[in-house]
């Protein structure tokens, strides 16, 4: 149930097919894919303060950020922003935050 007031956010997580990172046996498998946060703000206050919650998002997943968990080195490649539409519900604006990652993983 979204808030009253303020943001939500829904993230996807949308990972694309393992491929070899190198030549033969030794070389990683390279996981890459892309993590999508939708930042929803109140359509009633404007699309700034929701401009603005998608950029701070975004920040976090600066170009050749490291992530690591379980030893696997997640990289961020890059990151964007799409600008805020309506959609579904008129009483909110989404505004979609694009993170590209890549992990190489020993095959």
């Amino acid at each position: 149930t979204p808030p009253a007031s303020g943001f939500w956010y829904q993230p996807f997580f949308l990972p694309g097919e393992p491929y070899a990172a190198g030549i033969g046996e030794a070389a990683a498998n390279r996981h890459a894919g892309i993590f999508q946060v939708d930042v929803y703000g109140l359509a009633n206050k404007g699309t700034k303060p929701t401009n603005d919650e998608a950029e701070r998002v975004r920040q976090c997943y600066k170009r050749d950020v490291a992530l690591t968990a379980s030893g696997v080195v997640v990289r961020v490649v890059k990151s964007w922003t799409y600008r805020p539409e309506s959609q579904g519900d008129p009483a909110w604006f989404r505004h979609i935050v694009r993170v590209q990652w890549t992990a190489d993983v020993e095959n």
